[in-house]
């Protein structure tokens, strides 16, 4: 663990009507780490971050950030907290500059430091030079990225994003990742990101929640996560034998074993890759080449969901 909680659930749920967006969850958050909520839409994670800053009150259960309670203290923690929703609206007409001087004067920042820190935050995300390019003429990731200067002009100690890469292309959502990772590494600040989008969450997270209808369902290091479901593993080998099936499919974690277009395609839980290369050198045959596949979110939805009927089919 990084040091002490900062973002502390205990059996916080909210309920509209008869769905039940989140249901019991707790959670501790450490200071300084990047933890991924991730989950399908419609999961819960954005009625989760909702909650933790007090714009929406919990059914039951309670919720602690910084120390306090976003309900009884909510001026406290939006003040040390920042927040990026999916949708970021800007005033269009004005310039990026103008735009960050407003959220500077929200937040009380004096006014002979808002000039300095308006070109700091703006050099922070990648957007030197555009003081005065009015945000109609923004791409959507030169919007994201301001949406990112905007918080971090209040020097937030926590930052919540929502799908802070959607609608990105892959060079765009890179940046944005990357500015994500110098929160931690630079500025020490503990960042909450919810996504939908796996191989984004990978690339920074410490540590990941799976929520699937309102329940976390699992909670730790996405390689932990991952060694936890069935991975495809393809080897291409130079003769493929039934004896060098059977020994693959001997292995205790293999689930399947299939050939297709002269390839071994194996199912497994976890990295299986070193264990399929030493069968395939002690058989006698030769490795051509050896591939994980990524695990992606649908690979965990679908093996958390038949948990999830098989503890409701056995109530």
């Amino acid at each position: 663990m990084m040091g002490e909680p900062v973002i502390q659930t205990e059996n916080l749920t909210k309920k509209y009507g008869y769905k039940t967006a989140v249901d019991n969850l707790n959670l501790e958050i450490d200071k300084g780490e990047i933890f991924g909520l991730i989950g399908p839409n419609g999961s819960g994670k954005t009625t989760t971050v909702l909650m933790l800053l007090g714009f929406t009150e919990p059914t039951h259960g309670k919720c602690r950030v910084l120390g306090l309670d976003p309900l009884t203290n909510p001026r406290e923690v939006k003040r040390r907290t920042g927040y990026i929703p999916e949708r970021v609206g800007f005033y269009e007409e004005l310039t990026s500059g103008e735009n960050l001087y407003y959220v500077a004067k929200l937040n009380d920042i004096p006014k002979d430091e808002v000039e300095d820190q308006i070109v700091d935050v703006l050099e922070n995300v990648g957007l030197e030079g555009e003081e005065r390019t009015k945000v109609e003429e923004f791409s959507q990731g030169m919007r994201q990225r301001l949406a990112i200067a905007s918080v971090l002009i209040k020097e937030p100690e926590i930052v919540f994003l929502d799908e802070p890469t959607t609608g990105l292309d892959p060079e765009g959502a890179e940046e944005i990742l990357k500015i994500i990772e110098e929160m931690k590494a630079e500025k020490e600040m503990t960042v909450l990101c919810s996504s939908h989008l796996l191989h984004h969450l990978r690339r920074i997270s410490d540590r990941v929640g799976m929520m699937i209808d309102g329940s976390m369902v699992a909670e730790q290091k996405i390689s932990e996560l991952e060694d936890e479901v069935s991975s495809l593993i393809v080897a291409e080998v130079s003769e493929i034998t039934e004896d060098l099936l059977d020994e693959i499919g001997s292995i205790e974690e293999v689930e399947s074993v299939d050939t297709k277009d002269g390839e071994i395609t194996v199912k497994g839980k976890g990295d299986l890759r070193g264990k399929i290369a030493e069968t395939i050198v002690n058989t006698g045959s030769t490795l051509l080449g050896l591939e994980r596949k990524k695990v992606e979110l649908s690979d965990f939805y679908e093996r958390y969901s038949k948990e999830r009927e098989k503890r409701g089919g056995s109530s």
